[in-house]
């Protein structure tokens, strides 16, 4: 099935009419249609209500033929779904963008920025507006307490998952396997040697195999996250002597956290270094992080992780 857009971005609704509620005025308005967005080009794609599921990949909640969206102030501004034949207002805080029957948009319930949560603490947020977009990250928390923090459409479910494939719509092509965006870098597939850019600071890659045995990293990289077949494919490392500490801590935690060793006693000793290792990135101790990596009690254990990676120093 070809999706015509990649998410559910908002609701087309009809002209407004009034109705009292407790007493007070408020403004309704028939929802006709389904906003999508696909990512690429960040192109706006009309749905009715009836055929909007099979255009869109990431469904949601189903917004119901005959709901209205209504809003009004009662101490506060809410805003709401409402059907005649249940008459019960289904109150919502997140965001939702409005446009009307010819695909103009109007206005946003709730904030004005969506900020989707995305693989590897990567986070799109989105001007509901203008469909300008920033990159940035938030790899410290886990996925579900990013979800809840998110400023989510009101009806995407929290299981939203978007693909490389797509995410990499928020990145500029510079070659085959590379995609940057500002001092963001995604590599996907490589099959020779990377190199970085040298005003890249963060680089996180796919989840895909790649038969790239070597990786350069620039001075300036702060933060590194590779994905479990790749960090297996590294053995040759370069990196400048005056590497950030977060970069190394960062780089050495790929290598640990993807390290399945099948001895117990060393199993054991990943568990327990895992265990500290993690709150010691959460408060950006990177020195201490190293520090740990070099206590002999876990000699053994970076020894396995390490025996086939080679570091070298530009």
């Amino acid at each position: 099935m070809k999706y015509e857009a990649d998410i559910q971005f908002g609701i087309i609704i009809g002209d407004k009419t009034t109705g009292i509620r407790d007493g007070k005025e408020e403004e309704r308005y028939k929802v006709i249609g389904i906003m999508g967005l696909k990512l690429d080009g960040m192109e706006l794609v009309p749905c009715s209500l009836k055929d909007y599921k099979f255009k869109i990949e990431y469904t949601g909640d189903e917004i119901k033929i005959g709901t209205y969206l209504c809003t009004g102030i009662n101490f506060v501004r809410y805003y709401g779904f409402w059907s005649k034949r249940k008459d019960c207002l289904e109150i919502f805080r997140s965001v939702l963008p409005v446009y009307d029957s010819n695909g103009n948009y109007l206005f946003t319930c709730g904030l004005e920025t969506v900020q989707l949560s995305l693989s590897f603490g990567l986070i799109a947020s989105i001007d509901t507006k203008t469909l300008s977009y920033t990159i940035s990250y938030d790899w410290y928390k886990p996925r579900e307490i990013k979800l809840l923090e998110s400023s989510l459409f009101f009806y995407t479910k929290s299981s939203l998952i978007l693909g490389y494939d797509v995410i990499q719509c928020f990145f500029n092509k510079v070659s085959d396997y590379m995609f940057v965006y500002g001092s963001s870098c995604l590599l996907i597939r490589c099959d020779w040697d990377v190199i970085l850019p040298n005003d890249c600071e963060y680089c996180i890659s796919s989840l895909e195999d790649w038969k790239s045995s070597t990786i350069v990293l620039n001075k300036k990289l702060r933060y590194i996250r590779l994905g479990i077949r790749v960090i297996h494919r590294i053995k040759t490392v370069y990196m400048s002597k005056e590497t950030n500490k977060s970069l190394l801590a960062f780089l050495l935690n790929n290598y640990v956290e993807t390290y399945s060793p099948e001895n117990t006693d060393v199993k054991d000793m990943r568990d327990s270094f895992r265990a500290i290792g993690k709150n010691l990135i959460k408060e950006d101790k990177f020195d201490k992080y190293i520090e740990l990596c070099y206590d002999e009690k876990y000699k053994k254990l970076m020894e396995a992780v390490l025996k086939d990676v080679k570091f070298e120093f530009y």
